[in-house]
């Protein structure tokens, strides 16, 4: 990360490091599109500075073309959503890429996006996902069960069909970890929203210190694993000014118990781009230390999907009151068919028995099959090379 992010930095990668032949050239430009920097490279005339090759240059073009295809769809099919809320009457934030998109990004191959993530008013869930359905959208991955969201789980999927197909994450709180939902109560993130023009729609966008918030916790919940998030925040700051109240910047991290997440995020965006954060706001947010449930939450976050057994754990011992940690183990015990389906496709007698087993031993099974691959490929080499 150290490498691509040389390239954001304002005086560029050091000459020593640069690629040497015109094939390195290539992987890199490959790996800084894969990474979503091609159009942020361009942008920022990294290429002349470093003499770059022009197969360095053209692969760099065309990964950002590529990325502004996506980018330009998805902005168009979300236009197309949130006319049909406009329509119903429901309200909808845009969050992380469609929001950075109408403001601080002024080109689409800038800040390519993965997906649409809109977040309703949970009293709008049903009403939503109808609108949302009757705009040729059709659900995507199948929850544990039909209430685990939104009463357990943060959001669930949409996709929209088209050549390009769109997914939508659609929200009811910012933020995955579970016991957060204590903390962040709805209308606060919701107050001061701003509203923006989206083609001829319109929609909402959190306020300045909202937004940064969410987006250093939302990177420091994902293990900062992308550079893009962090350069999001740099990129934010910048665009901002003085107009970012960092007093109310301290003040949302700590009554949201997201204090540690922000810093962290900030200090890897700092380590990798150069100062961001203002020393006073640091330091009040290092004097913010949070709860063992904040630092479990935020050790155990990144690895949620690889350790779903331990996420579980994790979220019963970071929840509030005995009702709630009963409902959602209940629920996780006893999934709904069609998620068990996903897991478990083979049919036959003891179905459902053998879905459960699954379900709970596949995280333990996968790195021995894992392993017992990679000394068959092994052997399967050290045969060949014998027989050559």
């Amino acid at each position: 990360m150290n490498e691509l992010a040389a390239w954001l930095r304002p005086d560029g990668p050091p000459h020593a490091l640069l690629p040497k032949t015109p094939e390195s050239w290539k992987r890199l430009a490959r790996r800084l599109g894969n990474a979503g920097l091609a159009g942020l490279v361009l942008a920022r005339n990294r290429v002349d500075a470093s003499d770059a090759p022009l197969v360095f240059v053209d692969e760099l073009r065309r990964c950002a073309h590529l990325a502004a295809a996506h980018t330009l769809n998805a902005m168009s099919r979300l236009e197309r959503l949130v006319v049909a809320l406009n329509h119903a009457q429901v309200p909808v934030i845009l969050l992380k890429g469609a929001a950075l998109n109408l403001t601080i990004y002024d080109r689409p191959d800038l800040r390519p996006m993965g997906d649409v993530d809109l977040l309703v008013r949970r009293g709008d869930v049903d009403k939503t996902i109808e609108v949302l359905l009757a705009a040729g959208c059709h659900r995507g991955a199948e929850l544990v069960r039909d209430n685990f969201f939104p009463k357990y789980y943060y959001e669930t999927e949409l996709v929209m069909d088209s050549p390009m197909p769109v997914r939508i994450d659609l929200h009811v709180r910012p933020l995955r970890p579970m016991h957060l939902a204590h903390f962040i109560e709805e209308g606060s993130f919701w107050a001061n929203a701003q509203p923006v023009p989206i083609g001829s729609a319109t929609a909402l966008i959190p306020s300045r210190e909202r937004m940064l918030v969410h987006l250093a916790a939302h990177a420091a919940y994902h293990g900062c694993a992308r550079l893009l998030w962090l350069y999001d925040l740099k990129r934010y700051v910048e665009w901002a000014g003085g107009a970012i109240e960092w007093n109310k910047v301290v003040e949302l991290s700590t009554e949201w118990r997201v204090s540690l997440p922000v810093r962290r995020a900030f200090d890897r965006a700092g380590a990798l781009l150069g100062p961001i954060l203002p020393a006073n706001v640091r330091n009040a947010l290092s004097a913010q230390r949070g709860g063992w449930r904040d630092r479990l939450a935020l050790a155990h976050a990144p690895r949620d999907a690889a350790s779903p057994v331990r996420h579980v754990l994790v979220n019963l011992a970071c929840a509030r009151g005995i009702r709630h940690r009963l409902g959602y183990l209940a629920a996780v015990l006893f999934p709904a068919r069609g998620h068990l389906s996903d897991i478990y496709p083979w049919r036959h007698m003891g179905w459902t028995l053998c879905a459960q087993a699954w379900r709970f031993l596949r995280p333990f099974v996968r790195p021995i099959v894992s392993l017992a691959q990679c000394i068959y490929a092994r052997r399967r080499r050290t045969s060949s090379h014998a027989a050559s």
